[in-house]
């Protein structure tokens, strides 16, 4: 069992991780990242887990057909040493003897590993059904994980938007914004006033100078005397 110690230590702190934790982990920092570096890990030694049991199993085949063929060694070698000694041919007899025990003791050997390499073989295949089970809840989780990131994408959404209405709503920023507007109104039509005054006073300017004229010709009319245009026109335009 020694060959796989590393990889069911590996296996084992991957099952005994606290999900949970690493959903909280993975909510606060917002990302699917520390789901998925923890799955691509559990993939991996799940990996590992199959080709080790996978070669398990191929010894365990080994070691039966060998325990197979050693079996029948061991029979023959035991009905040869009855049948020598039948016959009378003791020495042939114990050199057989000294072979069977040589293929007793492999044999032993061999039942020892076989039902060491079944043990491993079965430890393994555990190993792998608790990882299995492992991933299954772990991609659930990270679904879970892109739903809750969702929702928190929509909750922090709406806070925005109710901060704006919020912001809308208050009545000290209303006013503000109202002042301001009235202030800019204001300033046009300042302005506009401004253009029509300048303009207004140079047409009552205008209208002021003929005004006048037309006083001081309707008095020179009366007293009968011309005035200061009229006598400065030709002989034949007056």
């Amino acid at each position: 069992m020694a060959g796989y110690t590393s990889i069911l230590d590996r296996v084992t702190l991957l099952v005994s991780a606290n999900i949970n934790a690493l959903l909280d982990k993975a909510l606060s920092l917002n990302r699917l990242a520390v789901f998925d570096e923890y799955l691509n890990r559990m993939g991996e030694a799940y990996e590992s887990l199959q080709t080790a049991e996978g070669i398990e199993r191929g010894r365990t085949r080994t070691l039966l057909r060998q325990l197979e063929e050693t079996e029948a060694e061991v029979n023959k070698l035991d009905d040869d040493v009855d049948r020598l000694l039948q016959k009378g041919e003791r020495g042939l007899a114990a050199a057989r003897q000294a072979v069977l025990n040589t293929k007793l003791g492999l044999l032993e050997d061999i039942r020892e590993n076989l039902q060491q390499s079944q043990l491993e073989a079965q430890k393994l295949a555990d190993a792998k059904a608790k990882l299995q089970a492992q991933i299954e809840v772990t991609k659930a989780r990270r679904q879970e994980l892109v739903s809750l990131i969702e929702q928190k994408r929509a909750s922090d959404l709406r806070l925005k938007a109710q901060q704006g209405i919020r912001d809308i709503g208050d009545k000290t920023k209303t006013d503000a914004l109202i002042e301001r507007a009235r202030q800019e109104l204001e300033i046009a039509q300042g302005k506009e006033e401004a253009a029509r005054d300048t303009l207004e006073a140079r047409i009552d300017e205008v209208l002021g100078v003929d005004e006048i004229e037309q006083q001081l010709a309707a008095r020179e009319a009366r007293l009968g005397l011309k005035s200061a245009e009229t006598s400065q026109l030709p002989e034949g335009t007056r």
